[in-house]
């Protein structure tokens, strides 16, 4: 179906749900592993213990480095709504802060 058959389109929503239970653990704050630059990754995040869940895929889950889910899995439920309008790109993009 085309979006000619549908009308004109003003609002989109999309939700997902994503169960994590019963979560990743809470593993005690220890050493970084020599390989990893603890310092370098932190960049200019606040400075914090070093916790296996604030490096690697864990980090999303901490606001001093990531937008959550949202900057995670829903850049992807975004294209699909991107995708079904036949978006191509924004056509322009604000940013204050």
């Amino acid at each position: 179906m085309s979006r000619r058959h549908i009308g004109k389109i003003h609002t989109v929503r999309i939700g997902a749900f994503r169960n994590i239970m019963p979560g990743f653990g809470k593993p005690p704050d220890a050493d970084p592993p020599a390989d990893l630059d603890y310092e370098m990754w932190l960049g200019p995040a606040p400075k914090r213990p070093y916790n296996p869940h604030r490096a690697l895929y864990h980090f999303r889950w901490f606001w001093d480095y990531s937008g959550g889910q949202m900057t995670n899995l829903g850049s992807h439920d975004l294209d699909f709504v991107h995708l079904l309008l036949g978006v191509k790109g924004p056509l322009s993009v604000y940013s204050i802060g």
